[in-house]
């Protein structure tokens, strides 16, 4: 006996099938499992933390227009196995260049901002054990805003680098300390 395959429900219910399993989780991850901690628009390059583990790895952004929508603090999903970064959870967008082999452990804040110019995008920071002054350049806006005076920094004098997590720099130091 045959019957009738009545394919205007068969192919609605196919389809609802296919966009729930890409709503497992093998087909988006649950939770953002990482921050992110440093972006250099420069390079493209985006400084992530693991939530769970602290360690940290970076990814390219290959499209323009989503770094510059990329926030520090905003959250991301990383597949590890993948090598693969999502900002939404369910479309990878990046690759993953390099990963920590462990959490980085910050040392102490070495030096404290005195003065911050949002027009030219300098900062001023004092080193605390020396009294030394330098200037840093902050190129990423919502950093450059969300720097207050007296935050304390890191400082690698031997890089020229400043970090405001003293994990990810995110600031070219300009000049030497004076």
């Amino acid at each position: 006996m045959r019957q009738n395959i009545d394919t205007n429900r068969i192919v609605p219910a196919l389809i609802f099938g296919a966009a729930l399993l890409a709503l497992t989780p093998e087909g988006r991850a649950a939770e953002p499992c990482c921050g992110i901690t440093g972006i250099d628009a420069r390079t493209a390059t985006v400084t992530a933390k693991e939530t769970a583990t602290g360690r940290s790895f970076t990814f390219k952004v290959p499209n323009a227009a989503l770094l510059k929508n990329l926030k520090i603090g905003q959250t991301v999903y990383a597949n590890f196995a993948t090598s693969q970064v999502s900002v939404d959870g369910a479309v990878p967008c990046c690759s993953i260049a390099a990963v920590s082999s462990a959490a980085a452990k910050p040392a102490e804040p070495c030096c404290t901002i005195t003065q911050i110019d949002l027009r030219t995008g300098l900062a001023v920071a004092k080193e605390t054990a020396t009294g030394r002054t330098f200037s840093f350049k902050v190129t990423d806006n919502n950093l450059l805003r969300s720097l207050k005076v007296g935050q304390a920094v890191y400082a690698n004098f031997g890089s020229k680098q400043v970090s405001v997590n003293g994990v990810a720099p995110c600031c070219g130091i300009v000049g030497g300390p004076a």
